[in-house]
């Protein structure tokens, strides 16, 4: 299941970045707070759609974090939980478009 099938019925709010990291772990990436900034994207959806999105990445290791953005929005993103992540994938240096 992709987040491409919810943002579909979701609104487009702005472009937007926050403090942090982004990990490639194959297929998908991972977002940890931290030092550095992540680029993406802000949407406006249902608590539906995002009820479905929580426990698809709850489940796959991520926990929901309210976090402000560089822009002054308070947006809930999924965080993932393991740390150790860093010791064991690849930074994404240029990671762009991301779903916050």
């Amino acid at each position: 299941m992709s987040h491409k099938q919810f943002i579909k019925n979701s609104k487009f709010i702005s472009y937007d970045s926050v403090e942090g990291q982004m990990y490639d772990l194959g297929s998908y990436p991972a977002y940890i707070k931290g030092e550095g900034i992540v680029n993406g994207e802000v949407y406006e959806m249902s608590n539906y759609d995002f009820e479905k999105i929580k426990r698809m990445e709850e489940g796959a290791g991520y926990e929901t974090i309210e976090i402000t953005t560089n822009e002054g929005r308070k947006v809930l993103i999924f965080s993932y939980l393991n740390n150790s992540i860093k010791e064991h994938y690849k930074l994404i240096d240029t990671f762009t478009r991301t779903t916050l």
